[in-house]
């Protein structure tokens, strides 16, 4: 059996795998701790110091890491405490300069650090402990926030800061002029400064508008959002303005848990605790959906009082109901801007004239109604709009008991869809090539791309083709798609 010599063996195992430099900001100073980590986890600290928090500093720091990194084959990672905005420059610098720049809560440096035993506490300590936290674990990358969106930020942070002003010198002359000796140069002072920071108020909404249209495509795809009924202007703004415009996140299970609307639960063994949102994300992305969760009941828009009405059911509790709401509202939000589309409330008004009643299967009689049916399926493209007037003519069918139609409407729609889906994979067929003719093709195009990253994604499409393989025996043998013995043409 062969054994690796114990001396090469020790020569490579204290190989440097990173360097990692910690960095505690804060308004004047930034204190700095350079480590290093090898093969066997362990973790070295190679230097410490401190800078200004200045530009000066800042270059300071960057001579001071070349002098302490000669090799340059191992990577460098910075991570810095998220103290505040004094952090901000220091993370720019780096940024600008190419240096891999993490970022960590103070929540979650503080846990850390308490989890290593640490009992005292001061800005070396915190920079040794950031330098071992960013060695022992591969931390998210940062990226500085685009201007157009920190801009907006700025304006949108005010504009609630100047409501929460108002709201106190409002309850101050509120109880002023209900106490018993009121004063009333302070009622008219107070008085004053509403009416100052309403003006206010104004301006910074009419710059908060202004930004926005100097991007057309954010206008654009501001005005779809507001399409929907109770969701104003300077909620979407708050929302745009607090996820930098979505840029970093994928998928809407990221964005719920950014907004502290992830569900946590308590249990343990026979203790069941209660099960709550975790209320661990941004809040102001929260306080801003709050009233357009109310307008969606009030105005009864879209799906969202069935929604609501089903979650009170279950719960028997309002304010939960509201927000999953508001859950909900937001995964719209977000749906609707990655895909630059306009929320439509109800399909039926986006059709010329009403949808007429489908045929019944009982009387086999093929009429003109049933086939402008599915042309409409046929022309209309597999969008949201085209996958609500599915829905609505799938459900017509399944109240008139003729699950066969709905099943030839299914079809209709899914291969239209697929043939789209080799058309944006490059994926040559002609208009009369069957769907079971253009699978090998397509698996074999995704399959080149990398899109298929396991035999179980292979497996899941494949099943697909497979149920409808089935369509194709209702469409085909029970439908009035072609002709069949079923049926009797006129």
């Amino acid at each position: 059996m062969y054994k690796k010599n114990p001396v090469q063996f020790k020569l490579t195992s204290t190989a440097m795998v990173k360097y990692v430099l910690g960095i505690d900001a804060s308004k004047k100073d930034i204190h700095v701790c350079l480590s290093v980590i090898d093969l066997r986890q362990q973790v070295k600290v190679k230097a410490t110091s401190k800078f200004s928090n200045s530009t000066q500093g800042f270059k300071g720091l960057v001579s001071w890491l070349n002098r302490y990194t000669k090799e340059s084959d191992v990577p460098l990672v910075s991570v810095i405490e998220a103290t505040g905005v004094y952090y901000e420059s220091c993370a720019l610098f780096l940024y600008n300069a190419g240096f891999d720049v993490a970022v960590v809560l103070p929540n979650k440096a503080k846990k850390y650090l308490q989890a290593l035993g640490l009992r005292s506490k001061n800005d070396k300590i915190d920079a040794t402990g950031l330098a071992r936290m960013g060695a022992e674990q591969c931390l998210e990358l940062w990226q500085p926030m685009d201007e157009f969106f920190f801009t907006l930020r700025a304006l949108t942070r005010h504009h609630q800061s100047l409501q929460e002003l108002r709201t106190n010198v409002n309850n101050q002359l509120h109880a002023e002029e209900h106490s018993i000796y009121s004063i009333k140069s302070v009622i008219k002072q107070h008085k004053k400064l509403i009416a100052t920071i309403e003006e206010q108020l104004k301006e910074i909404e009419q710059r908060i508008h202004d930004h926005l249209n100097n991007n057309a495509e954010v206008a654009e795809k501001i005005n779809h959002i507001t399409a929907i009924k109770g969701l104003g202007y300077m909620t979407v703004a708050t929302i745009l303005a607090e996820t930098n415009g979505f840029l970093l996140f994928k998928s809407i299970s990221q964005l719920t848990s950014y907004a502290g609307y992830d569900v946590i639960e308590d249990q343990s063994g026979s203790h069941k605790g209660k099960t709550k949102i975790s209320k661990k994300g941004n809040k102001r992305i929260r306080r801003a959906l709050h009233m357009p969760a109310l307008n969606m009941i009030r105005y009864e828009v879209g799906s969202f009082k069935p929604f609501f009405e089903r979650i009170l059911k279950r719960h028997n509790q309002k304010m939960k109901a509201y927000v999953a709401v508001q859950k909900k509202l937001l995964g719209i939000i977000y749906t609707l801007w990655k895909k630059n589309e306009a929320f439509i409330s109800d399909v039926q008004n986006h059709l010329s004239g009403n949808v007429e009643t489908v045929p019944s299967f009982a009387n086999a009689k093929l009429t003109e109604n049933y086939f402008l049916k599915n042309l409409l399926l046929m022309t209309v493209p597999c969008t949201r709009l085209g996958v609500c007037l599915l829905a609505k003519l799938i459900r017509e069918s399944v109240s008139k008991n003729e699950p066969e139609a709905a099943l030839d409407r299914l079809h209709t729609f899914l291969t239209k869809f697929f043939k789209e889906l080799c058309d944006s994979h490059g994926v040559e067929f002609r208009k009369d090539e069957t769907v079971n003719a253009l699978y090998g093709k397509y698996i074999k195009v995704i399959k080149g791309k990398g899109f298929l990253e396991s035999s179980m994604a292979e497996k899941i499409v494949q099943f697909t083709f497979q149920i409808m393989d089935a369509f194709n025996d209702i469409r085909n043998n029970k439908s009035f798609a072609h002709d069949n013995p079923r049926i009797k043409l006129r």
